[in-house]
């Protein structure tokens, strides 16, 4: 949000961008700020202790997997969020075919898991 002022009003008011996507990223970027960085922080911090029994090893694994999908999120909003808009939009009106399109890339480069991408088992 931006402060506005109006003549002669002694009042502070505010206002938003006009642009949405100047918008979107403001939103993303403060949720980013109070929720997903205190919670990898809060992961990390998790981690660094030292697990003393099987269910304590057995918990850091799931810490750690919740940690990685997180990283992996995060950096990918921040890849995302370079993007021109006009890129945005034909990524999100792409939907569920952008998987297809995934398959394809992995199978002709004959790489069953590309760049080490954490696999995620409900």
């Amino acid at each position: 949000m931006l402060p506005a002022s109006v003549r002669s009003d002694g009042r502070e008011y505010w206002t938003t961008p006009k642009d949405v996507w100047t918008l979107f990223q403001i939103l993303v970027e403060e949720r980013r700020r109070r929720e997903i960085d205190p919670t990898l922080s809060l992961l990390r911090e998790s981690l660094m202790a030292e697990p003393e029994s099987a269910d304590d090893r057995y918990a850091q694994q799931r810490l750690q997997a919740m940690h990685d999908l997180i990283e992996q999120l995060s950096n990918w909003t921040d890849e995302m969020s370079r993007l021109p808009p006009r890129t945005l939009v034909r990524l999100l009106r792409m939907g569920r075919r952008i998987d297809k399109a995934a398959i394809f890339r992995a199978a002709s480069n004959r790489l069953p898991n590309p760049e080490g991408v954490p696999t995620w088992t409900p």
